[in-house]
C-alpha cells in the first residue's frame, strides 16, 4: 500500500515539475545512483542473482547519513562533477562498507594485535560485488572491469578463495589484460566520467 502511495506521489511530483525544485547537486547524484542501480540490476541478472538482491543493492545510499556526504563530495551546487572528499564522506563510505556485504571491506577483521585478515565471501555476495564493479563501470562509461581490477588488485585484501573466484570470473592472467565485454571504474576518474569531460 505504502509503495503505491509513494509511486503516485512520485508521479505527481515529476508531472508537476517538482523535480526542478530539488537542488542540482541532489538531482545529479540521484541520476547517478539510479543509473548505477540499473546497470547493477542488469549485471545481477547475468550473474544469476535473485531479483530482490538487485533491488535492495545500495539501498543505504538513499539514507541521509550517506546521501548528503556523497552528493557534496561528487557534485558541486550547480550539479557539476567534482571530487572533494571530506570527513563526512569518509564516515559515509565507512558506513556503506559496513552495511553492505557485497563490499570486500565488510569481510575484513582487524585483530587486537594489529593484523588484518580477510574472511571468505559467500558466493551470493562475491557475485553481487562483481555486479557492483561492472555496474559502476558501465554507469560511469568505463566498462573495463578487468583493467580496473588489474590496476587495483594488489590494494584489495581478499581471502584466497574469493580472490581466485574473482580472478577466474574476470579472466585475470597475472597482469595481462584480455579483452572482456563488460568491466569497471577508478574513483579518481569519477569527475571526468560523470560529467563527460576529459582530463
Amino acid at each position: 500500500m505504502w509503495l503505491l502511495i509513494l509511486i503516485l506521489l512520485g508521479y505527481l511530483f515529476v508531472r508537476e515539475g517538482g523535480w526542478r525544485m530539488i537542488p542540482a547537486r541532489h538531482r545529479a547524484y540521484g541520476r547517478y545512483v539510479l543509473r548505477h542501480k540499473w546497470f547493477v540490476l542488469l549485471e545481477c541478472a547475468r550473474l544469476d542473482l535473485p531479483l530482490w538482491r538487485a533491488l535492495i543493492h545500495d539501498w543505504d545510499k538513499f539514507l541521509p547519513d550517506e546521501w548528503f556526504a556523497y552528493a557534496k563530495t561528487f557534485w558541486t551546487e550547480d550539479g557539476e562533477a567534482q571530487y572533494a572528499p571530506s570527513d563526512a564522506f569518509t564516515r559515509a563510505w565507512n558506513l556503506h562498507q559496513k552495511r553492505n556485504k557485497h563490499h570486500w571491506q565488510f569481510w575484513l577483521i582487524t585483530w587486537d594485535h594489529g593484523g588484518t585478515e580477510a574472511l571468505p565471501m559467500p558466493d551470493v555476495f562475491r557475485r553481487e560485488m562483481l555486479a557492483d564493479w561492472r555496474g559502476a563501470g558501465r554507469a560511469l562509461g568505463k566498462p573495463d572491469t578487468l583493467a580496473w581490477y588489474t590496476a587495483n588488485r594488489d590494494k584489495m585484501i581478499l581471502h584466497d578463495e574469493t580472490r581466485q573466484w574473482i580472478d577466474d570470473q574476470l579472466g585475470y592472467k597475472g597482469g595481462f589484460v584480455e579483452p572482456h565485454p563488460v568491466q569497471q571504474i577508478d574513483r579518481a576518474d569519477l569527475v571526468a566520467d560523470v560529467s563527460g569531460k576529459q582530463g
